[in-house]
């Protein structure tokens, strides 16, 4: 879309007229007033705006509210300041004046009533409003919903109004199934009928296909083109395997489609260059060992209606050397027709933290089926009616179940101990297996495999895994982005270019994801990057693609147990979220090969995005050198000889054995034929050359730099001479655990727990964080400006932002609203952030400076029509106005951290503890209350996201509407801002530490600690 410097007459006149109003409307305030009360004049003429956000909702703590006059209670912030933060002498006198006036006429519901676009970007996704299973995304064939398409045997595009309300009705079924197999059971002198569990607890199986719970517009379009388009017949014939295996889409065919199989760039098919540059052909050859083409569709369906859904080709084997448009309608044929089926569902109740588990009937996928060919639609059709209040309803009737925690509480405090982080997997098994045998008792379908996973650890050696998790990372075009996202699911860049999208999913999974574990009685926590951006302002960092998250290690086999290979469904009254939990190998927990460091994932259905699962364990790996102080001290004071009955629990019996051992044993196994013995020998050498170059590096460590000689021989035996029993041992004395990546740390660092908000869901961290994060990464001192990854951290605004939309603000020429034959450079109003020799990086603007910023990083009145980059701006200020108390909470945290506690600064004090935990407690069963009934959530909902921006295919997004809408949403912000006490929220206060040292650690100087009754937490008190 062109920019155009024009703006059309119809709204040009709006706008003048609305000058002309407001400046009579000022004349007449300032006769009535005597002109000698100005001052208060134009603030007073300020009407009421509602403000709904979750501090609303908050109770009043720490700060005693303030018994100051107020002007006038209708306003929405105290107005009592607002001469004291903008005096008359200041150079923004008027401008700010003005700027207030015009933010508060905006009224966008009567601004926008002429254009479809524009209503879904306002109703629909900036207003941030979410309505349980209110969405409906209509489909293409002749605007008809769902179940229209789907009672007329035609593809249906996903909806989770539609699959939600099957799936109740499946398990409503189950439960009545179940009941009278116990009463049949009762009378059959108690001959098992039904399934149960370990414990005692019925199963619920039900029917689940691939097409009715993943995003399958594109593919639903592909089908209509083959199959009933005005043109299909043309199609049927043309298609054949090489169009998903060439680089791009044929480009005659692509061009007679009726119906778009790819939104996302589709215009670069009209380049010439680029239709060049991607002109690569699979051999016809090669095309044999990707894809097959099906038997005519007749053959297939008879002449039942059901050949709509006949895919024509079928994707055997994923091939990446394509571009991404080519690949997510690749991924699609395959997931569809013949990925592998979850083995449960996980429904999981965000607000009681509670979960019930479906499980699947039948787990291998037919070709071309969904809930019509399958007969569920069928079998249930007479009792849907799609009401989403009624399905809400059901899933409140669900019997949801919630398991004891494993961990212990003191107050608000999670305790953990060593043996969370250790597992013995040959007692696992055993266990199972003796469960398994038990009379009237059977093994979930989950346990089973489970089962089966441990038991081809138990029956292998390390080097021999081969890398479980693939990413997308070879499709072509992707710049680094496919290694973000897993490769069955890889969509677009969309979920990558579209910060919005990206961080809306990545919230919807953690948020899914705390709440499974806290179902599941089990701990976990964000790290790495992830914890390192909540430190600044309780978000993440804009640029971060995925969240790391840590388990410790017997937590992390509970929910492998329970879940893995399952898709977890996200509560409905937060959000439509679909979730693959995927665990690989779970076995030996060295660095092996290095291939398999992620123990598993949580995999967005719709996009492929997802979070990084690790488990923290004592292990047998030679520790990290800057721990090497901490070890000569042990093994000066113990006796090596003593850990020679030691063992490591999670080892199988060929990984405790030595490399030679386990060789010769391979050498003469009689059973494997010659080509697998060969391949176990070449990756054991292979893995034994990696580890060897490892140790050397290590080596390094306990050698003087000038002649090579051993520092330490306590060291270098550790290092050389033990075995891999005896090192855990070693390990685990001193206590330190780590991933399989070689991340040591000190174990107490994660005993103890505390609450925090995370992009406004409630989470649980170590205590020790600072610690964590200062070992890990280099932490500037003061909460001050800083630039990283084109993105600028702003400390006035407590976020991160784009160094360019702050740039083009500053130096922007826009028509003043308020005043329409005037043209101003931002450059007269503030000065320059542009980072250069004669600019101080640690400048901060001043309030009235960040306001304007804001109010011009809103305009786009010269542009008529936006693009996707720009209207993602628009959607990440909105973001960022609505998330601004989420940071202000962060803020609150760190004013504990800075200046209720004094000099004694320390994220494990006590004091610190007991304060920060009061003020979660007063929040959080209200920010659950808030996230299910306010008006104004923190994101819309990633499903509903992606279908609009898809809907918004081809359509124009008007640039004066967009500048309207931007300003409504941080006018909010620019409210918060000027009330320094929030009216609302009176316990946030206002301490002030930007530009002062926050992260600044006083020095290893004395004082060791102790955080409640873990008196073995040695640590420096910061």
């Amino acid at each position: 879309m062109v920019a155009t410097k024009y703006i059309p007459i119809k709204r040009k006149y709006r706008r003048i007229i609305l000058a002309v109003l407001v400046s009579i409307t000022i004349v007449l305030l300032l006769v009535l007033n005597n002109i000698g009360g100005i001052n208060d004049s134009v603030v007073e003429y300020i009407p009421q705006i509602p403000i709904s956000n979750p501090m609303s909702y908050f109770s009043d703590y720490y700060n005693e509210v303030e018994e100051e006059e107020v002007i006038d209670m209708k306003y929405p912030f105290n107005y009592k300041t607002f001469n004291e933060k903008h005096p008359y002498q200041s150079p923004y006198n008027t401008v700010i004046r003005e700027m207030f006036s015009y933010l508060n006429d905006l009224d966008i519901s009567e601004m926008i009533s002429y254009e479809k676009a524009n209503e879904l970007i306002e109703y629909d996704l900036l207003d941030h409003k979410f309505s349980p299973l209110s969405f409906q995304h209509d489909a293409e064939e002749g605007e008809q919903d769902t179940f229209v398409m789907a009672s007329e045997e035609k593809p249906y595009d996903t909806n989770p109004r539609f699959y939600w309300e099957l799936l109740l009705l499946q398990y409503q079924q189950s439960v009545t199934t179940n009941n009278i197999n116990k009463k049949n059971n009762n009378n059959n002198n108690n001959n098992k009928i039904t399934d149960v569990n370990a414990v005692g607890e019925e199963l619920n199986f039900v029917e689940f296909t691939w097409y009715d719970f993943v995003n399958n517009v594109e593919y639903n379009n592909y089908l209509r083109n083959i199959h009933y388009a005005s043109n299909h017949g043309e199609m049927w014939d043309l298609v054949d395997c090489s169009f998903l295996n060439n680089e791009i889409f044929d480009v005659s065919i692509f061009k007679k489609m009726r119906n778009p199989v790819f939104f996302y760039d589709n215009e670069l098919y009209s380049k010439s260059n680029f239709l060049k540059e991607h002109d690569k052909k699979m051999n016809k050859d090669d095309l044999k060992d990707y894809c097959l083409v099906l038997e005519d569709e007749k053959a297939m369906f008879g002449d039942s209606s059901f050949k709509n859904f006949a895919p024509k080709i079928l994707q055997t084997k994923i091939n990446f050397e394509v571009r991404p448009e080519v690949y997510h309608l690749q991924s699609m044929n395959r997931i569809f027709n013949s990925l592998d089926k979850p083995l449960s569902i996980g429904i999981i109740n965000i607000q009681d933290n509670s979960f019930k588990q479906l499980f699947i009937n039948k787990t291998n996928t037919v070709i071309a089926e969904n809930y019509v060919t399958n007969g569920v639609f069928d079998k249930f059709k007479y009792k849907m009616n799609q009401d989403p209040q009624e399905i809400v309803s059901m899933f409140g009737n669900v019997e949801f179940e919630a398991l004891s925690p494993i961990y212990t509480k003191h107050g608000s405090l999670y305790q953990i101990d060593d043996e969370d982080f250790v597992f013995d997997l040959e007692a696992k098994i055993k266990q199972l297996q003796h469960l398994e045998k038990s009379e009237g008792k059977t093994l979930t379908p989950n346990q089973k495999h489970y089962l089966q996973s441990l038991l081809n650890n138990y029956h292998s050696h390390y080097s021999s895994q081969s890398k479980y998790f693939l990413e997308a990372s070879d499709v072509i075009n992707t710049y680094g982005k496919g290694f973000h996202h897993d490769h069955r699911f890889y969509t677009s860049q969309i979920s990558s270019n579209v910060a919005t999208l990206k961080i809306t999913i990545l919230q919807g999974m953690l948020k899914t994801l705390t709440a499974t574990l806290q179902s599941l009685g089990l701990v976990g926590w964000i790290s790495h990057g992830n914890m390192y951006g909540w430190m600044y302002n309780g978000l993440p960092f804009i640029y971060d693609d995925d969240i790391d998250f840590q388990l410790p290690l017997k937590h992390m086999h509970l929910l492998a147990e329970t879940f893995n290979q399952s898709v977890l469904l996200q509560d409905p009254r937060f959000g439509n979220g679909r979730y693959f939990l995927d665990f690989g190998n779970l076995g030996g927990r060295g660095h092996g090969n290095g291939k398999n460091n992620i123990d598993g994932r949580l995999i967005d259905v719709d996009t492929g995005l997802y979070i990084d699962i690790t488990g923290l364990s004592f292990n047998n790996e030679v520790i990290d050198s800057k721990f090497y102080n901490q070890l000569r001290q042990f093994l000066g004071e113990n006796d090596m000889s003593s850990l020679i009955n030691e063992k490591d629990p999670s080892l199988s019996p060929f990984e405790r054995m030595k490399p030679s051992e386990y060789a010769k044993i391979v050498e003469e196994e009689e059973r494997l034929d010659f080509k697998i013995k060969q391949d176990l020998l070449l990756n054991l050498n292979k893995t034994l050359e990696e580890e060897i170059k490892a140790l050397k590096s290590m080596d390094k460590k306990n050698k003087n730099p000038e002649d090579g000689s051993i520092l330490d021989s306590n060291i270098d035996a550790y290092i050389h001479k033990l075995t891999a029993d005896e090192r855990f041992s070693v390990n685990k004395k001193i206590g330190l655990v780590t991933c399989k990546n070689r991340h040591f740390v000190n174990v107490n660092d994660y005993k103890t727990l505390i609450h925090t908000f995370y992009q406004q869901t409630p989470i649980i961290l170590p205590s020790n964080y600072m610690d964590l994060l200062h070992n890990e990464y280099k932490i500037p001192k003061e909460f001050a400006f800083l630039e990283f990854e084109d993105y600028v951290f702003q400390p006035n605004l407590k976020t991160w932002m784009k160094k360019n939309y702050m740039t083009d603000a500053m130096h922007k020429t826009h028509l003043k609203p308020w005043n329409f034959a005037t043209e101003t450079t931002i450059e007269s109003m503030i000065s320059s952030l542009a980072i250069n020799n004669t600019k101080d990086i640690n400048s901060t603007l001043t309030l009235e400076e960040t306001e304007i910023l804001l109010f011009n990083m809103c305009d786009f009145e010269n542009e008529i029509t936006i693009d996707l980059e720009r209207f993602s701006k628009v959607v990440e200020l909105s973001n960022w106005a609505t998330q601004f108390h989420q940071s202000e909470y962060r803020f609150k945290e760190m004013s504990i951290l800075n200046g209720d506690i004094g000099a004694n600064k320390s994220v494990i004090a006590p004091s610190y503890l007991n304060s920060s935990a009061t003020l979660f407690n007063d929040i959080a069963k209200k920010m659950v209350y808030f996230e299910m009934h306010g008006e104004e959530k923190l994101y819309k909902d990633a499903f509903e996201f992606l279908k609009i921006l898809q809907r918004l295919h081809d359509k124009e997004i008007y640039g004066y509407d967009m500048t309207q809408i931007c300003r409504k949403h941080i006018f909010k912000t620019i409210q918060a801002l000027e009330d320094s006490k929030f009216n609302e929220v009176s316990f946030l206060g206002e301490y002030n530490f930007v530009g002062k040292p926050v992260w600044e650690i006083p020095g290893v100087n004395v004082t060791e600690k102790m955080v409640d009754e873990l008196i073995d937490h040695n640590i420096y008190l910061r």
